[in-house]
C-alpha cells in the first residue's frame, strides 16, 4: 500500500514528472493523509482554484482520506526528526495500514 504525500498529488494534478507513478499509485489504492490534502489543497488555490475547482478535485481524486487524529500525532513526532510533521505522518500511516 502507499501513502501518497502532496507533493505526489501536485505532481499528478499539474501534470509533472511522476504523474504515471502517481496515477499507477492511485489505481492501486493509494491513501493520503488529511494533513497532505490540505496541502494540496492550498497549493492548488494558490495556483488559481476555486471553492468549486477545489470541490471537484476531491470529489475526483480516487484516493481514501486518512484523518490525522491524536493518536496519529502522537505516533508520528519520535519519526519527525528531519522530517516535517507531515512526513512523519506520511511514515505512520504506511507502517499502520501494511
Amino acid at each position: 500500500m502507499t501513502v501518497l504525500d502532496a507533493s505526489a498529488a501536485l505532481a499528478l494534478i499539474f501534470e509533472e514528472p511522476g504523474q504515471q507513478r502517481v496515477l499507477d499509485a492511485i489505481l492501486d489504492g493509494a491513501e493520503m493523509t488529511t494533513a497532505n490534502f490540505a496541502g494540496v489543497a492550498t497549493r492548488y488555490v494558490l495556483r488559481g482554484a476555486s471553492a468549486a475547482d477545489l470541490s471537484e478535485l476531491r470529489n475526483g481524486l480516487a484516493v481514501m482520506l486518512v484523518p490525522i487524529d491524536e493518536d496519529l500525532v502522537v505516533r508520528a513526532a519520535p519519526m519527525a526528526p528531519g522530517l516535517g510533521g507531515g512526513a512523519a505522518a506520511v511514515g505512520v500511516v504506511a507502517k499502520v495500514i501494511r
